[in-house]
């Protein structure tokens, strides 16, 4: 059988196999949104263009309902110990138990010009689970939350997914261990944690998220918000272990060095917002990222939204421990929104000093797609997108599709003309919303990459399903 036939073939049979669980009883939530991946990671999905969040946001997540059994189980489990957590300290009574569980089948096929066929694959079961305490005098919590990942299927010649370690190896990590002290709108966190930021963030969109070791403040006072601190370590997607924020960016091993942070937001009404953050790891690097959003609504079932970004990144001290490197991107988006439908257009254009790196999370431009993220040396791109809610025909179904072309892009150091590239994007939905299998919900995805000049293909397609259960 050729090999492409048969992947095809495994492809399908997981997908069928997937399915098959999710109706004995697996439930799926997801973090979901719209436009570029760092928000698709996480943030819930709009049906008009105020929910369609920017990059400095922090978005809301709802639960998705649980199935009848399980939310059964959940209660009974609630409902027996609530008298005796009625007579204890916040710290306790309040304490939740969250467990996470995640399927993903991963596959990537490489067809680049004047290499070989190269495919990434694995198919993996995990999740974490989660405690977080009631607060103590309304003043101290506590948290942590141990992640895993385990292969089903995973030959190692296929590695790549980053589903799993290097060799296609398992791991577990506790990635979060956190105290949080808060005082009227000012919270200060403490040790790993999650981080949510432009260009610093989760990156969620594998089996475990990328979490730091970081002490942070954020606030907020009237219309303005605020974030400051230290990031000094990060555990990335794949990883069971901690390292330098520097190291992580490329620098030396013995040559760590933390980040500086601080940023804010200013958000004077419901339809307009700026901001900015900094970011500075002393001999690394400094990067600097703003953004403005506003929203018009035109009519109840019209609305415009008009966004734009600007990021600036060159190297920083004395030892340029990761080179010397100066280079800036500008884009812009608009977005339409018409009842159940959102369009959207997007342009972005990058100096020729550099690529746009971001080795701390997902790439915050509204061109980041599933792939690429159009943000190369020289690089000017465009993408097109819409997004469909079908809750008139098949309540629950969703779908998201985007199309980018990036052209113009060279080697900065060379200066070599780089082939063009063109993405086309995927993305499927569906979740039960009735009946006793409410809550069923499942995410499919596909990627598929076109270089110019002859220069080859990939495609990349995912199946991902999500489990959330409170049990306390």
């Amino acid at each position: 059988m050729p090999v492409r036939l048969l992947v095809r073939t495994r492809q399908l049979s997981l997908i069928v196999f997937l399915l098959v669980l999710q109706f004995l009883g697996w439930e799926a939530h997801f973090s979901m949104s719209f436009a570029q991946e760092s928000i698709l990671d996480q943030g819930p999905k709009p049906d008009t263009v105020k929910e369609l969040q920017g990059p400095l946001d922090v978005p809301f997540v709802p639960l998705a309902p649980y199935p009848w059994l399980l939310t059964k189980l959940r209660d009974t489990v609630r409902d027996r110990a609530t008298p005796n957590l009625a007579r204890m300290d916040p710290f306790f009574r309040d304490t939740q138990v969250t467990l996470n569980t995640r399927m993903y089948y991963f596959l990537r096929e490489k067809n680049l010009v004047g290499t070989d066929d190269v495919f990434n694959e694995a198919w993996t079961v995990g999740g974490s689970l989660n405690y977080q305490s009631g607060w103590f005098r309304d003043l101290f919590s506590l948290g942590t939350q141990v992640f895993t990942s385990q292969k089903l299927y995973g030959p190692r010649d296929r590695d790549g997914t980053l589903n799993l370690r290097e060799r296609q190896q398992e791991y577990t990590v506790v990635g979060r261990f956190y105290g949080q002290f808060k005082y009227d709108d000012y919270t200060t966190t403490v040790y790993r944690q999650f981080l949510d930021l432009p260009y610093v963030n989760r990156q969620d969109n594998r089996m475990t998220p990328n979490t730091f070791e970081a002490y942070q403040m954020a606030g907020r006072y009237r219309w303005l918000r605020f974030v400051g601190g230290y990031v000094s370590d990060i555990k990335r997607r794949n990883s069971s272990t901690f390292i330098s924020m520097s190291r992580s960016a490329g620098a030396p091993a013995d040559r760590k060095r933390g980040m500086l942070m601080g940023g804010a937001r200013l958000s004077p009404s419901d339809d307009f917002s700026i901001g900015a953050i900094n970011y500075y790891i002393p001999d690394v690097w400094n990067v600097m990222y703003a953004e403005t959003n506003y929203t018009w609504s035109i009519s109840k079932d019209l609305g415009l939204k008009l966004q734009a970004q600007f990021t600036d990144q060159r190297d920083a001290g004395g030892d340029k421990l990761i080179g010397s490197f100066d280079t800036q991107v500008v884009s812009s988006q608009a977005a339409l929104s018409y009842k159940n439908i959102v369009f959207r257009s997007a342009f972005s254009s990058t100096a020729s000093g550099a690529a746009i790196k971001s080795p701390y999370g997902t790439y915050p431009g509204y061109l980041g797609l599933i792939e690429q993220d159009f943000d190369r040396a020289g690089e000017t791109a465009w993408l097109l997108g819409a997004s469909y809610d079908f809750k008139r025909f098949i309540p629950g179904l969703y779908m998201d599709l985007n199309y980018a072309h990036g052209f113009s892009a060279r080697n900065p150091t060379t200066s070599q003309a780089l082939p063009d590239q063109s993405e086309f994007d995927l993305t499927f939905d569906y979740r039960i919303q009735t009946g006793w299998l409410s809550g069923f919900w499942i995410r499919v995805r596909n990627g598929y990459v076109n270089f110019d000049r002859n220069g080859g293909s990939t495609n990349n397609m995912r199946v991902i399903i999500n489990h959330e259960l409170p049990i306390l």
